[in-house]
């Protein structure tokens, strides 16, 4: 799905509530621009929150990831259980 980024923030923390693991993870704010049939009762643009862990990932991932800037459109590409697994840049 391609995406939009304008805003991004970093949430890290010792123990989570859900898995009590520590976790350190990277939220984008996006616009979603992938086309979709836009009907009577919507408006404006959809958008979504993408998380992606910065735990258990390589050094180059993770770069690449604190690298996107507001503005950047990027792919991004879901697990089979639904979560952000990889992105890579769009070039326009």
């Amino acid at each position: 799905m391609k995406f939009e980024i304008i805003g991004y923030e970093r949430v890290k923390g010792e123990k989570s509530r859900k898995t009590g693991k520590p976790y350190d993870m990277r939220i984008l704010h996006c616009k979603d621009l992938t086309p979709f049939q836009k009907s009577a009762d919507f408006g404006g643009n959809k958008v979504e929150t993408i998380a992606f862990s910065l735990l258990n990932q390589t050094p180059d991932f993770v770069q690449r990831l604190l690298d996107l800037d507001i503005g950047s459109v990027i792919n991004v590409y879901y697990n089979r259980y639904g979560y952000a697994d990889s992105f890579e840049v769009v070039i326009e």
